[in-house]
């Protein structure tokens, strides 16, 4: 055999593992058909059909490895000489060239990692409650193509790979019947419970999501690769800082991009689209290979466009892909969310009640009112498409405070509702989170009801909180008492998902308001509704004992059957959906995955062992903590302005700010040192821990605008300590590799908050930036002269 050169080597390597991917891919759809089975006992049946999985998945591996094969090899050959005309065009280009180009491509990168992020969430539910999977498999093809910056170019390969990644998907999704793939609707993490979403309970079960996952995880993490090389090729050609602004603003302007594409409540076709537009310009050295990009880019464009939800309206909210179509009665309105059902838009006036089956449905939404009859001031958090506002006014309620997170769950309600809720003069609506309106708002209700306020999707890229995890907290209900009237009653509805989330929702209610709620069970969607009053005193309406007794609905007594330990929700440990703090064991195996596959990918395609010295140990440290201190950034600031994708937005944009800002400083006066701003970062740290633990700080007055400093400090002294760096490393490509390899490895570490609380991030940042500075001891980085 002969001996490879490094070009040969990459090229070689990496086109062996997207033969890899392509094949497991193209196996998913017989992995998921005979992994759909449900295997509860081990047996004679259960062994056959295990080994039916395992040897016939094998066996069309093999076979499309091999078919694969020579198509791969030509495709290879010509990906080649498009690459040598790139590396060509790009030694000519002038620096003011260069510099624009690092932008672009940096903006498409970018922009692609968060249209991933809710693209694959639209299409499965797994992607839509842990949205970190999609983060750290894009971190990991980026990070790896820094690394190989300075070897032969693969970005020829990203526009025909973006669209043979676009048509797998589509047709996996819609090409394959539903029920053939039910194993790929599975979510792995079984300690954290999800709305209606099922568990693995076998062997095929497991194995058929973690092929999934493995094939997702590899083809992202390849085509995430060419854009991350060409990033680092390009920065190659500036000084360091220089480069390194010109990556921040790109960063920056992709981050935007896709505010803006949400704000606009556009579709994925958009997004792919302008991210194909920002990458077309660097396939202008080779005719083909734009000619190639532009065939391949029309092509997926058009997969993504092609009808797939007969029936159903889909519109792509800020936050989440609704579908709305007609209910299972044929009369309502239904709307579905992160692919499962979320509600209905129903007509529950007197003269709308056609179906006697809405009877049932209409005392659900009338039963706060049995116990607070005509009240004066109402308030609904959550309130969806109007049903509970619309029953609010049959109850002649004065004046209703609306508060719904999704504008365009709001706008369905307005258009569609036919009660028009949304429309009378009694109601006013605020688009908002409601922790954030029970916080700054001075109004008192004499009822505030809850509506089957449940979340199906997630705050943001980098965060494990949902929607709903600041509403559901011991705190949130304090908030809640603060602003009823001395008589007043609050009336909360959840669907049920287990005993042990039932028992603690009761149990955090009765630690708030000392008193045992009461438990109403109406049977409409397996839900049931809390009624507690601030003065505790609630006697229960005779027409409800008489509804008890015809069956209509059910009086719970207190559970006192032993469900084990149950810990409440707070603050700082908001994750309602795990009855206990616990690590999730169950994502170890995701998180081995990742680490494994990501470190198998690198080895390989690097040509070598993994040698990493002090100095990019230094940079991936740094990496790990600004990550944790984003995370932190993002989630508390969300207390303090809502857990709205607007904050998100605007704290990611404001955290690329301030590590712009601080690359123009130390690029301006040139700083040797890098101990003053390190010591700096590990103080505002503490001090963040220390306001964090005292809880000193408010959402009213000077509280949110102390937050935001105490919270960003940590940012621009961490962007002073990683540019000084950064000015004194020789291979720009190396640091930025180990610094975004290091940001995976932070957003694995994000899940000890599921132990531990969010406060123990803070602990975890100072340990890793104490190590990041003994590295940079240890490799003299801090040295004058280095």
């Amino acid at each position: 055999m002969k001996n490879l050169s490094v070009s040969d080597s990459l090229a070689e390597q990496y086109f062996a593992w997207l033969r890899f991917a392509l094949a497991l891919i193209l196996t998913l759809p017989m992995i998921a058909v005979v992994g759909s089975g449900s295997l509860l006992t081990f047996s004679l049946r259960t062994f056959m059909l295990l080994s039916l999985v395992l040897g016939s998945s094998v066996l069309m591996a093999a076979w499309l490895w091999r078919l694969l094969g020579p198509p791969l090899k030509y495709w290879e050959k010509a990906i080649k000489s498009q690459s040598t005309m790139l590396e060509r065009t790009i030694l000519k280009m002038p620096q003011r060239t260069v510099a624009i180009s690092i932008v672009i491509a940096t903006a498409c990168s970018l922009l692609l990692e968060l249209v991933f992020i809710r693209w694959q969430a639209s299409l499965y539910e797994i992607f839509a409650f842990y949205k970190n999977f999609m983060l750290l498999a894009s971190f990991a093809g980026l990070g790896i193509g820094y690394s190989c910056a300075r070897k032969w170019l693969t970005f020829p390969v990203f526009m025909p790979l973006l669209a043979i990644v676009i048509s797998s998907m589509v047709f996996l999704r819609y090409g394959v019947p539903e029920s053939w793939q039910f194993a790929f609707h599975f979510l792995p993490v079984i300690e954290q419970l999800a709305m209606g979403r099922y568990v693995p309970s076998s062997v095929t079960h497991f194995l058929s999501i973690y092929a999934f996952l493995t094939a997702v995880f590899c083809i992202t993490v390849l085509l995430f690769l060419p854009l991350g090389q060409l990033c680092g090729r390009l920065m190659n050609e500036l000084p360091n800082l220089r480069a390194y602004s010109m990556n921040l603003i790109g960063s920056l302007i992709g981050v935007v991009s896709m505010i803006f594409l949400s704000q606009m409540w556009t579709p994925p076709v958009v997004w792919f689209a302008l991210a194909m537009c920002m990458a077309l310009p660097f396939l202008l050295s080779s005719r083909r290979a734009l000619l190639q990009g532009g065939i391949v880019s029309l092509l997926s464009l058009a997969a993504l466009a092609m009808a797939t939800h007969f029936g159903y309206e889909s519109i792509y909210s800020p936050y989440q892909l609704l579908q709305r179509g007609k209910g299972e009665f044929g009369l309502e309105i239904q709307i579905i969310a992160a692919g499962q059902y979320y509600q209905r838009i129903i007509d529950l006036s007197p003269g709308g009640q056609g179906d006697p089956r809405f009877k049932r449905l209409a005392f659900y939404y009338e039963l706060p009112y049995q116990f607070k009859s005509a009240p004066d001031s109402v308030l609904v958090v959550g309130a969806g498409t109007g049903n509970d506002v619309a029953a609010a006014l049959r109850a002649d309620a004065k004046h209703i405070d609306a508060v719904e997170i999704d504008p365009a769950i709001y706008q369905l309600g307005v258009l569609f509702h036919p009660e028009h809720p949304y429309q009378n003069p009694r109601v006013t609506t605020t688009i908002t989170d409601a922790r954030q309106f029970l916080r700054t708002t001075k109004n008192k209700y004499d009822l505030i009801v809850f509506g089957l306020l449940d979340s199906h999707t997630g705050t943001s890229q980098g965060s494990q909180l949902r929607t709903d995890s600041y509403i559901y907290t011991v705190e949130a209900f304090k908030d809640v008492r603060e602003h009823l009237n001395d008589d007043g009653v609050v009336a909360l509805s959840f669907s049920s998902v287990s005993p042990q989330l039932d028992q603690k929702l009761k149990l955090m209610v009765k630690k708030v308001f000392q008193f045992e709620p009461k438990s109403i069970v109406s049977g409409y969607d397996k839900s049931f509704t809390l009624i507690q009053s601030k003065s505790g005193l609630l006697n229960t309406p005779p027409s409800i004992e008489a509804l008890a007794k015809a069956g209509i609905c059910r009086i719970d007594s207190p559970r006192t059957t032993n469900l084990g330990r149950i810990d409440l929700s707070t603050d700082d440990w908001p994750f309602f959906y795990m009855a206990r703090q616990a690590f999730p064991l169950s994502y170890v195996l995701v998180l081995m995955l990742i680490v494994g596959l990501t470190v198998a990918i690198l080895s390989t395609i690097q040509g070598i062992g993994i040698k990493v010295s002090s100095g990019g140990l230094a940079f991936m440290f740094l990496g790990i903590g600004f990550m944790l201190i984003e995370t932190k950034a993002i989630t508390e600031l969300g207390l303090y302005f809502g857990n709205t994708w607007q904050i998100t937005g605007i704290v990611i944009v404001a955290i690329l700010i301030m590590a712009f800002i601080a690359n123009l400083v130390i690029e301006r006066f040139k700083p040797n040192n890098v101990f003053p701003p390190a010591i700096c970062l590990l103080l505002s740290l503490g001090l963040g821990m220390y306001l964090h633990r005292s809880g000193t700080l408010t959402a009213e007055g000077a509280g949110p605008m102390i937050a935001t400093v105490v919270l960003t400090l940590p940012v621009l002294f961490s962007g002073l300590v990683f540019s000084i760096l950064l000015s004194k490393y020789k291979d720009i490509g190396a640091a930025m590799s180990m610094n975004i390899l290091g940001a995976l490895v932070g957003g694995a570490l994000e899940y000890l908050a599921l132990w531990a609380g969010y406060q123990v991030l803070y602990a975890v940042a100072i340990m890793v930036y104490v190590l990041a500075l003994l590295c940079c001891l240890r490799s003299g980085l801090n040295n004058p002269t280095s």
